[in-house]
């Protein structure tokens, strides 16, 4: 699954960050390259927008052995209810990507249709062509 994830350019002047790389003793880039993971991680595989699955295998998957989720938790970043988490403001500010997605799939399955089409005309005037010895006009 491909796509992209917006970062605006206040992100990198935010005290939230700034606080939470200091506490995690982390680089403010490091930082940003935390929360563009989880936020990655929450679209490719959340059941539902800013959901974040299975937090038990966050340290490894994508922090490299570093527990970052209580801190971000902490900054602000990601929201917990009932024992599940998610993704601060997600609906606000992350669903352009989920639009951009399900615009980009409907593009991909009409051009696949596109495609389908056109091969099946040139088998139809192939056919036609060996049955008759004469091209077919559309």
């Amino acid at each position: 699954m491909s796509g992209w994830i917006q970062v605006d350019i206040s992100l990198l002047r935010n005290p939230k960050l700034i606080i939470f790389a200091k506490k995690n003793k982390l680089s403010e880039m490091e930082a940003v390259g935390a929360l563009v993971k989880i936020w990655a991680y929450s679209f490719e595989y959340g059941k539902k927008a800013g959901h974040i699955p299975h937090p038990d295998l966050l340290s490894d998957q994508i922090w490299e052995g570093k527990n970052l989720l209580e801190g971000l938790v902490e900054a602000g970043f990601i929201d917990k209810r009932r024992n599940q988490f998610y993704v601060h403001d997600w609906e606000d500010k992350y669903s352009q990507l989920d639009r951009y997605r399900k615009m980009n799939a409907k593009r991909q399955a009409e051009y696949r249709q596109r495609q389908a089409e056109e091969k099946s005309k040139k088998k139809y005037k192939a056919l036609m062509k060996d049955l008759h010895g004469f091209e077919v006009d559309e």
